[in-house]
This record gives structure tokens, sequence and C-alpha cells, in this order.
């Protein structure tokens, strides 16, 4: 699934379940917040780093990873708070960047895992004004099938082996 297609699901799912598709009226007071936040993130970053990178050196990438994750969402709360859309915008292109070196790095295909999230995401009631983060999911509601998602991504990417190795 191209990212387009991807970004457009997850539009549809805001405006089905009326979450906002837009910041219509964003609030100054939230600046100062953001920016605390940022603060925090970045203090992470600072103190476990160092150490993420022996870890990495020594074959164990998760904590680095992690890190990496936490100061590109620094930067993105930073832009926020700056209502900086150019930062903002590179802080999101940075985030999605490093969600799929985390796919990779644990050899995972996040198209099927993004479908598999969609599929159940579909089967979620209505949002209420009582349940505004959908922690009631419903009745109907199916969690995703993760477990086929790396299944069938597993499969994908040893189709593509073979075809790579096929081709040389």
């Amino acid at each position: 699934m191209q990212i387009r297609t991807a970004q457009r699901e997850v539009e549809n799912f805001h405006k089905h379940h009326e979450y906002p598709t837009s910041i219509d009226n964003p609030q100054p007071m939230v600046d100062d917040e953001l920016r605390d936040v940022a603060a925090d993130l970045q203090n992470l970053v600072a103190a476990y780093m160092d150490t993420a990178v022996r870890y990495q050196d020594a074959g164990d990438p998760r904590l680095y990873r992690l890190c990496l994750n936490m100061e590109e969402l620094a930067e993105q709360y930073d832009a926020e708070a700056n209502h900086d859309e150019v930062a903002v915008a590179d802080a999101l292109g940075d985030r999605q960047f490093v969600l799929l070196g985390d796919c990779v790095t644990h050899g995972m295909e996040l198209e099927e895992i993004f479908k598999a999230v969609a599929i159940s995401n579909a089967t979620k009631k209505i949002r209420s004004e009582d349940d505004p983060r959908m922690r009631d999911k419903g009745e109907h509601y199916q969690p995703p099938d993760i477990k086929a998602a790396l299944e069938a991504g597993q499969r994908r990417r040893d189709f593509e082996r073979k075809l790579d190795n096929e081709r040389l």
C-alpha cells in the first residue's frame, strides 16, 4: 500500500469517528506544554543516547531506535510549539523514516501491519463523547491479526529475495 493510500485510509477513519483532520484553533497556552514535553523528551534522549549507541554497537539496537523515535518526536513537539509548518513537516518525514528503519531493524513489513490494523480499526464502534479515546471498542471489534501480518510480510520478503537471487 502506498503511503498516500494509507494516509487517505487514516483520513477516512478520522472523518468517520469525527477526529480532527486539521488544526483549526491552536491554543497559545498549549505551546508551553508542548515545549515542556519537547524538553523532557530531549533530556531522556540525552540521558540514554550514549548507552543506546554502545548497545547498538554490541548488536542490540532497540534502545537506540527508541531514542531516535523520542528525538524526532521532540523535534515535532518543538516545531508545533513554534507554529513552524516547515519544521513540523520535517519532523513528520523524519519520524516516518525512523519508523520504517524500525521495521527494517525488526525485519517487519509495515504495509502488512498497517493493513491488519486498518481492518481492525474498521470494526470499532463510532467514537462518542463518553469515550473519546475509543477504549470501549464495541461488541463487533476484532483485534488486528498481527501474527498473520508478520507471516505475510515474511512471505513477501522471502519471495522478493528469491526474485532478487534469480536476477543475479
